[in-house]
């Protein structure tokens, strides 16, 4: 079993829809999923993240499914939310942020967890620990695509893999139509998820973010 994790493109949150740029990066996306063999397409109700799946299931001729669960924080979200901009530095000044955001964001994990369970046990993957239990007929090669928002999918990664949501947010962005591509490995009755790609872009262009320095770094110290 095959799972794309995506994020939305570029959003326009006052009218929860794609700016156009986000609609440019959601056309590159579409373009570069259409050699994929999607058996579902599952969608947040947000606009922005069904604006980005409608290109994609309309490059496969398909419908899109939303689930309630993949609304980032119920639809109530600031993109400023304090969540969101935590940096290391801060939370090694003051630890119990690690505490308050656990708790800000407990509802979403706990939704986002059972959720994700839920759609995979219709597959035949049951939570089994920290990894799965294959039950009845798995279907192989069954390929998905579940396209939400940077926070619900930096949620769902930190329960996939058991990483601290307190330092995902500090150190980890991802980005808009970042790819993440997770493989499920059975042997036996037992599976587990790998992922092959995180945050990937591969459909858009090098940005500046990601551009090659033009001068030759200095070494560091020894």
């Amino acid at each position: 079993m095959d799972i794309y994790l995506i994020r939305h493109a570029k959003p326009d949150y006052v009218t929860d829809s794609l700016t156009d740029e986000g609609r440019d990066e959601a056309q590159r996306l579409a373009d570069y999923l259409r050699p994929v063999k999607f058996d579902a397409i599952y969608v947040s109700p947000l606009g922005r993240a069904r604006d980005t799946a409608r290109l994609i299931a309309r490059s496969h001729r398909m419908k899109t499914i939303k689930l309630p669960w993949l609304a980032e924080l119920h639809g109530e979200f600031e993109p400023n939310i304090a969540a969101w901009n935590i940096t290391a530095r801060q939370i090694e000044a003051d630890p119990n942020m690690i505490t308050a955001i656990d708790l800000f964001m407990a509802d979403q994990e706990r939704e986002a967890r059972a959720g994700f369970d839920a759609l995979l046990a219709e597959y035949g993957y049951e939570r089994n620990g920290l990894a799965y239990r294959a039950t009845g007929r798995p279907t192989a090669g069954t390929v998905i695509a579940i396209v939400a928002h940077g926070g619900l999918n930096t949620t769902l990664l930190s329960s996939i893999f058991s990483w601290p949501l307190p330092m995902m947010y500090a150190y980890f962005d991802y980005r808009t139509t970042g790819i993440t591509h997770l493989r499920m490995i059975r042997s036996g009755q037992s599976a587990a998820l790998k992922a092959t790609a995180i945050n990937a872009r591969p459909h858009l262009p090098i940005d500046d973010a990601l551009s090659l320095p033009t001068g030759r770094a200095e070494a560091e110290p020894a």
